[in-house]
């Protein structure tokens, strides 16, 4: 079993309403890179189930909420949790986030921008229409 099809039976035991995403470097460069965490973006449809998801990555995977991603994006769209042993989830219930990141993610591999603050760059001109 793969480390994305680990990470999409965490979430979609918790129940249905879910859609899954794989992103991140180890997606949108072509280069491999030892120790990069493995990105699972979550669109949760139900908010109730969502905080429900969230509390079990947190008590029964030994998760952590928040991380690097926030540093890097406006958290009011979405909630990163950090799994060990590498694991992000990137859980939202905005539909149009779920949208725009998934486009960012075909963008950012169409292109293989390897630098790390390019790609930033380029999700917060998609998710947010800012630099």
């Amino acid at each position: 079993m793969t480390d994305i099809e680990i990470m999409q039976e965490m979430v979609e035991s918790r129940g249905t309403g879910l859609l899954t995403y794989p992103c991140g470097s180890n997606i949108t460069c072509s280069r491999p890179n030892e120790g990069r965490d493995i990105d699972l973006l979550v669109h949760v449809f139900n908010p109730d189930s969502c905080t429900s998801l969230i509390d079990s990555l947190v008590l029964e995977q030994g998760g952590i909420v928040g991380g690097a991603m926030h540093d890097a994006y406006d958290s009011k769209y979405f909630t990163n949790v950090k799994v060990p042993p590498n694991y992000d989830f990137i859980i939202t219930t905005d539909w149009s986030f779920y949208q725009n990141f998934v486009l960012a993610t075909e963008v950012a591999k169409e292109l293989d921008i390897a630098d790390k603050a390019k790609r930033v760059t380029l999700f917060k001109a998609i998710l947010y229409g800012k630099l």
